[in-house]
């Protein structure tokens, strides 16, 4: 039997930004600028912004990947046989 199991890490990293603008408008060239150079994979996260999950302390979380057809499970290659 073949069973697909879900892991789950949340990296996160804090970046400061300076604009010139104040409020929403400033807001708003802080997060695109933000969001251009991670597309630009000029941020790139790591394991160092692993957060651990608040609600059991743990890196990283396992659950079964109910989302994936059981029968298609079981025609994929194992990853791991025990």
């Amino acid at each position: 039997m073949k069973y697909c199991i879900a892991v789950t890490e949340i990296l996160r990293r804090t970046v400061i930004v300076k604009t010139k603008d104040a409020g929403v408008d400033g807001l708003e060239k802080a997060i695109d600028c933000v969001r251009d150079a991670y597309n630009a994979q000029e941020i790139i996260l790591d394991a160092d912004d692993l957060v651990s999950d608040y609600t059991t302390g743990k890196p990283a979380s396992f659950c079964v990947a109910d989302w994936i057809d059981p029968d298609k499970v079981q025609e994929m290659d194992a990853d791991f046989t025990l």
